[in-house]
């Protein structure tokens, strides 16, 4: 597949199409123009809020994984210890099962008057020396069994403080990744405010300019995506769930974005994709890094509507920090950052990373 050009961060981009044209509408005409100089700073300045917002999401969604395994961990060896501990419990009754046999076969012994003779001379003496020995095989196998048992119970207890240190190590462990987790959300959402105060400090003139510039730039990528055959030449069909989960991504146009959110009143780019193809029969994981690691990939000059299409922080790097679904035409319907709400958007916003199908095998036109 032809990699695609390097593009803006996908927040900074689609930040600015429609939270721009949004704000430039509510706002009076300016009096002057701003400095036609200013603007690629000022762009440059987003961009660059808006990458190190990627960034921290890309952390924090691969923090989030990491805590996700570490606890299927930690539940693995609680179910592990308790199992032992329960092995161990039986190994104990055993042993004193036969210990207690073992104590009742020597009183017997005794009782007999032949208490301090050596077994062989018992043996002999006694008024029935075949029954005897047969006593006497069976005694060997009881010790036989009873040594087995001593072995497994202390192997039992050997492994059962191996999994408790392990078990207490994976608690450790996870309250760690906790801890992490939570940090790189608070870093998330700090780099997002820091987005939206920008935004929001914007003059009417900037506003405008800066929409138009990104409109251009967009637009320009587009084309050249489609020259170098990076999308689809025509829309294919979508599956019958491509098509349910482009459904329900289209009703929650207008809807706002807020990070970590999968619905009904807001959404991120990974909440609505998970929600819409939930709504198409079909559960997906919840963050962008679980859908590109877990689901199955597409060429992007193979897409179809209802795929989901994904966008790194950066061209170089190879973390998904956000996704959107494909809607046909070179478009997507994303959830894509700080003062925007669930629109239908040009593709080529944001750094590429790929595409991926959650129903692969379903045929198109389903």
């Amino acid at each position: 597949m032809t990699a695609p050009p390097r593009r803006p961060s996908r927040v900074a981009a689609t930040a600015l199409t429609a939270a721009l044209t949004a704000l430039a509408a509510l706002s009076p005409s300016p009096a002057a123009a701003e400095p036609a100089d200013g603007i690629p700073a000022l762009l440059g300045e987003l961009r660059t809020l808006c990458r190190e917002a990627d960034e921290a999401t890309a952390a924090y969604q691969e923090a989030a994984e990491r805590l996700r395994a570490q606890r299927a961990e930690a539940d693995r060896l609680g179910r592990r210890l308790a199992g032992t501990r329960g092995d161990l419990a039986g190994a104990r009754r055993t042993a004193g099962r036969l210990a207690s046999a073992q104590y009742r076969a020597g009183g017997r012994a005794g009782g007999a008057g032949l208490a301090g003779i050596p077994p062989y001379v018992r043996m002999l003496l006694g008024e029935d020396p075949g029954r005897a020995l047969h006593e006497a095989r069976i005694a060997s196998r009881v010790s036989a069994a009873q040594a087995a048992e001593i072995a497994r119970l202390v192997e039992g207890e050997r492994r059962a403080d191996a999994l408790a240190t392990a078990a207490r190590e994976a608690l450790d462990a996870e309250r760690t990744l906790a801890g992490r987790q939570r940090e790189r959300r608070a870093e998330v959402r700090r780099r997002l405010d820091e987005v939206t105060r920008l935004l929001a400090g914007l003059s009417p003139a900037e506003r405008s300019a800066l929409t138009r510039l990104e409109e251009t730039e967009s637009e320009a990528a587009r084309r050249e995506m489609y020259a170098e055959g990076a999308l689809p030449p025509a829309d294919a069909a979508p599956s019958a769930a491509g098509r349910a989960a482009l459904g329900h991504a289209l009703e929650q146009l207008g809807r706002p974005y807020a990070f970590g959110e999968a619905g009904p009143g807001a959404f991120d780019g990974p909440g609505l994709a998970a929600r819409a193809w939930a709504a198409a029969g079909r559960a997906i994981p919840a963050t962008a890094a679980a859908q590109w690691a877990e689901l199955p990939r597409v060429p992007l000059n193979r897409l179809r509507p209802g795929d989901l299409v994904f966008y790194s922080p950066a061209a170089d790097d190879p973390r998904a920090a956000d996704v959107a679904l494909y809607a046909g035409e070179g478009e997507v319907v994303a959830a894509p950052g700080p003062g925007r709400r669930v629109a239908r958007t040009p593709v080529t916003l944001g750094h590429l990373l790929g595409a991926a199908r959650p129903d692969a095998a379903a045929p198109a036109g389903g």
